[in-house]
């Protein structure tokens, strides 16, 4: 019973481990390393849709022109001149909307890069907290095992969970990415308009799509730096088995909450909330 106990201990806190490195290294990934098929994909769709968004940017300047006239707002030249220089502005902007949007995330990347802690490529939940659970159920009887196992059961679940449901943020973060790009070239075309704000709306939530990696990766590196430093709720010189389980589960349960409400918080940060 020991052997398994501590089998299934070692599985799961090693899993976490790889689970927490793998979604730091994903997170310094761009789009077009993430998945090249559908960034092939993604290029292909927003070819198609900058045709469309040239056709919107067209009507919403003269729309916008007639409305103008109407209210005598074009008597002067210089506002005829303005409006020609925005047009001329929207179409470079929606020609390089691809180039502009790589950029953005470029830069969000490289922000990535620098507040990346040296913690989290050491990050390892197991060692010396393995070794003291050892001891601790190798003293213990062979009931006493049995229900020490089924008591811990339960956080070795949430481990698991934790690890797969912050992996599946990750992803669908890289998903959210690829819409957005897909759909820039439209989204992108209201700003020609002086009565729509939803492509400057656009950028900043694109922005912070982007954003919510910094905030992610700086909950692994306040995860990293709990678990190499002293275990959360843990004031004992000698905790037991128990509290160091316990502590584990509730750390990464904090670091489910920051990844969960790192989309949130990203939008409130840069205004697009």
């Amino acid at each position: 019973m020991e052997k398994t106990i501590m089998d299934d201990l070692n599985a799961s806190l090693l899993g976490m481990t790889k689970q927490i490195s793998k979604i730091a290294d994903l997170l310094s990934q761009n789009p077009q390393n993430f998945n090249a098929g559908i960034w092939e994909l993604v290029k292909s769709i927003f070819n198609v849709l900058t045709p469309v968004g040239m056709s919107l940017a067209a009507m919403f300047f003269v729309i916008d022109f007639l409305q103008k006239s109407m209210n005598f707002e074009f008597v002067k030249w210089e506002a005829v001149v303005k409006a020609i220089i925005k047009l001329t502005i929207i179409k470079a902007v929606l020609e390089n909307s691809l180039y502009i949007l790589q950029v953005i995330f470029g830069i969000v990347g490289e922000i990535i890069n620098s507040v990346s802690s040296p913690d989290i490529a050491k990050i390892n939940i197991t060692g010396a907290n393995l070794q003291s659970i050892s001891k601790s159920v190798h003293g213990m009887d062979l009931i006493d095992q049995i229900g020490f196992y089924w008591s811990i059961s339960p956080w070795l679940f949430i481990l698991k969970l934790v690890g797969i449901v912050i992996l599946l943020i990750v992803y669908g973060r890289f998903i959210e990415i690829y819409i957005y790009t897909m759909i820039a070239p439209i989204a992108l075309s209201t700003l020609m308009s002086d009565s729509f704000n939803v492509g400057k709306r656009f950028i900043q939530n694109y922005i912070a799509v982007c954003f919510q990696g910094v905030i992610i990766l700086i909950g692994i590196s306040i995860y990293a730096k709990m678990l190499s430093n002293n275990l959360l709720g843990v004031t004992s010189k000698d905790p037991s088995s128990w509290e160091i389980i316990s502590s584990m589960s509730i750390t990464s349960l904090i670091l489910l909450l920051i990844v969960v409400k790192s989309g949130s918080w990203a939008k409130q940060v840069l205004g697009a909330g």
